[in-house]
């Protein structure tokens, strides 16, 4: 029982978070959390951000989506800290009108461009992988 009303709460925020306006959110995620959360999940939500930021940071030099994972660490420490929530609160507009930009882009480019494009990133994802066996020797 008591798992289902964690889900219930945890889907609850993130529809509240959703909802807030893009530029408040994470201060408001953090008031809501000091009113209503209760210190053992706080704690968690330290060290699963913790968690994510190192893993964020690992898959920054291994295959994975590091920057994304580490950005998500940090939202979670938003929730603790209201110097980062201010930060991310300013940070989420920007970051919103670029990647907007920058999916008008890549869907502006032709069908052959965009493919050429990721063989290109392949390719440098395997001479990069390659210069690490290379220089690690595992």
């Amino acid at each position: 029982m008591g798992a289902i009303s964690i889900v219930e709460r945890a889907r609850g925020e993130w529809r509240r978070f959703k909802e807030d306006r893009p530029g408040r959110r994470f201060r408001n995620y953090r008031v809501r959390l000091h009113q209503h959360g209760s210190r053992a999940l706080r704690a968690l939500g330290i060290v699963c951000g913790t968690l994510l930021v190192l893993a964020g940071i690992a898959m920054c030099f291994l295959p994975g989506p590091g920057l994304l994972v580490i950005l998500l660490g940090l939202a979670m420490f938003g929730g603790e800290s209201r110097r980062l929530a201010r930060w991310l609160d300013r940070l989420e507009p920007t970051a919103r009108r670029r990647a907007a930009a920058a999916k008008r882009w890549w869907r502006a480019r032709s069908l052959v461009t965009r493919a050429g494009l990721i063989g290109l990133a392949m390719l440098a994802t395997g001479l990069a992988m390659r210069a690490w066996w290379i220089w690690f020797e595992p």
